[in-house]
């Protein structure tokens, strides 16, 4: 939903009335607190109308943001989702609920609506909005289905020409481009990046030792105990053998 500048209450509101009797209308883009705080007004009727009144059915939720265009128009992009009984599911059912063209001259009523509140015109200050509606009009009802067609056909046409002008060299050029700027993302990694993964990786490694439980520690103890025991017991068999080697020959009458 955007918001328009002719609304009644933004032009209301835009009047000065002068000492001699006279009014003086500003201009909208003058005032933008102005335009802001109607739309937000009408943003919040919409919103009551599709949530509280149901005028499309049962809402579950609803998500919605207000931008503004370069023009200074506040406008609204709303998401709703509706209940599953009330949820679209075919084509027909959407386009008896809403429209996205300009209805012909059968409903004139829903035809000056349309006119007059749903199409851009350019913000000039002088610049006839009626003359501008008429032109719009006019090109809707001469454009028949052969012009669109042959637009079409010349928008694919120049789009296959750029495709097969684009020759090697160009893409030769882009790709050297793309060697050059991820060269360049390797080169700036500087110190302080590397730093911080060491930290990381020291921060780890702390995280290891430290969560080794004390079964672990314990079992390595008893067999640092084990690995001690034999190495005394050998080294005391060593030194035992070592003195009685001698007299044990000389029992047995064995020369050494």
């Amino acid at each position: 939903m955007t918001s328009n500048p002719n609304w009644p209450e933004i032009k209301k509101a835009l009047q000065i009335h002068l000492e001699d009797k006279t009014i003086s209308q500003q201009l909208p883009q003058d005032h933008p607190d102005i335009v802001a705080r109607v739309a937000k007004l009408k943003f919040d009727q919409i919103l009551e109308d599709l949530d509280k009144k149901q005028v499309f059915g049962k809402v579950s939720a609803f998500v919605y943001a207000t931008e503004f265009q370069k023009r200074g128009l506040p406008h609204m992009h709303l998401l709703i989702i509706m209940k599953p009984g009330d949820k679209i599911h075919q084509a027909e059912e959407l386009d008896d609920l809403m429209s996205s063209e300009i209805p012909q001259n059968d409903d004139l009523e829903l035809r000056e609506l349309v006119l007059k509140w749903m199409i851009h015109n350019p913000c000039e200050r002088s610049y006839d909005l009626d003359v501008s509606r008429d032109r719009a009009s006019q090109r809707v009802a001469t454009e028949n289905d052969e012009q669109r067609e042959r637009r079409l056909k010349d928008l694919r046409q120049r789009a296959a020409q750029r495709v097969a002008t684009e020759n090697d060299e160009q893409r030769e050029l882009r790709l050297q481009d793309l060697r050059q700027r991820a060269a360049q993302r390797v080169v700036t990694e500087n110190d302080e990046k590397r730093e911080r993964r060491l930290q990381d990786l020291r921060q780890r490694a702390a995280q290891r030792i430290a969560t080794e439980n004390e079964e672990q520690r314990e079992y390595r103890l008893e067999e640092q105990r084990r690995r001690d025991r034999r190495r005394r017991r050998a080294l005391e068999l060593n030194i035992f053998y070592r003195h009685i080697n001698v007299p044990l020959l000389q029992l047995c009458n064995i020369s050494p």
